[in-house]
């Protein structure tokens, strides 16, 4: 909701600079049988700007999700997942976000 892509430049008035952002994530996937599989994953995203930013500008993200798989017959899949996400703003508020999803896939 907010431009964080090019923001003012403190040194240099009249000027735009993109900002400096971190992120990295990391995943196991399991195999517990050839045609059943799990994944886990955990992400992080931080905004690192020369300046200070206004209270309500987003500072960092976390993102965490683990899914199974299962696939029958060669054709048919189906699958779950839960996703978990946090928002950090400079001021100290947050607010999480959470979902369920299941998949059903037939390929042709």
């Amino acid at each position: 909701m907010t431009p964080l892509d090019l923001i003012d430049d403190p040194d240099t008035k009249g000027k735009m600079y993109a900002p400096f952002s971190l992120g990295w994530y990391g995943a196991l996937q399991y195999h517990f049988r050839p045609n059943l599989f799990s994944t886990i994953m955990f992400s992080e995203m931080r905004f690192l700007p020369k300046q200070e930013m206004a209270d309500m500008t987003y500072k960092y993200g976390l993102y965490a999700t683990a899914n199974v798989f299962w696939n029958p017959t060669p054709r048919v899949q189906f699958g779950a997942e839960v996703n978990l996400g946090k928002r950090q703003n400079n001021d100290g508020q947050h607010r999480w976000a959470r979902r369920a999803c299941l998949m059903a896939q037939f390929s042709f």
